[in-house]
């Protein structure tokens, strides 16, 4: 309400087309959001950064529960319940107790059509989760167990991303069966930090060539530690 007076002339002369086609009044902060958030969402999903993307929205509906599922934040819980769908980085669990701590602080959200579907989907997804991993583990379990028959060595990676469901269960497996573990997403975690996400990554969860080589001489050089190929 403080920023929208202020920029929108300049908004006006920037985005011209967005304010025609969808008939925006930026002059009204729920537009003036939705402007923002249709743009910001061209810019991450053409870049496939859903995660980041995600991880946005999911900051918005965290801090402004109320405000979020209605028509003032009205694009944003579009591209939220959209995005969902085809980030990595967070489980329905994640987001589940997002929506739970918006409900227990504004009961009235459970009369919302929007936000009792999200709810639902995750839940949906939740229970999907839940199967997917005790499949994961069982498949694991089997891998291990056909490859300590046939002598085989085994050491296990990580992702170099985020992906919270894939490398949780890694880390259960490795502890399980008593396996080492290339951490990758530690390796490029620190590098990320250091250096910025867009120097290796491609999108979200694709390596560049650079982050590709990199991960080559890391598993490489982990192998090399684990003794694997002798004298």
């Amino acid at each position: 309400e403080e920023l929208a007076p202020e920029l929108v002339e300049q908004l006006e002369k920037n985005f011209p087309g967005d304010i025609q086609q969808a008939d925006y009044d930026i002059g009204i902060p729920g537009d003036f959001t939705d402007l923002l958030t249709d743009y910001a969402g061209r810019v991450y999903t053409t870049q496939h950064r859903y995660d980041e993307f995600f991880g946005l929205l999911l900051d918005i509906a965290e801090t402004f529960p109320r405000d979020f599922w209605n028509d003032y934040f009205n694009s944003s819980n579009y591209h939220f319940v959209q995005t969902y769908q085809v980030q990595s980085k967070y489980t329905a669990d994640d987001v589940l107790k997002v929506l739970r701590a918006a409900r227990e602080k504004h009961p009235n959200l459970e009369n919302n059509s929007y936000f009792r579907h999200f709810e639902k989907i995750l839940l949906d997804r939740e229970e999907m989760d839940r199967y997917v991993d005790r499949k994961r583990l069982e498949t694991w379990d089997e891998i291990v167990r056909m490859s300590r028959e046939k002598g085989v060595k085994v050491i296990l990676q990580n992702y170099p991303v985020a992906y919270k469901g894939a490398n949780r269960i890694i880390r259960e497996v490795a502890k399980k069966h008593g396996l080492p573990v290339i951490d990758n997403r530690a390796f490029f975690g620190g590098l990320m930090e250091k250096e910025g996400r867009t120097k290796y990554m491609e999108d979200d969860d694709h390596l560049k060539p650079v982050g590709n080589r990199l991960l080559a001489k890391n598993v490489y050089q982990a192998l090399i530690d684990a003794d694997v190929f002798g004298d």
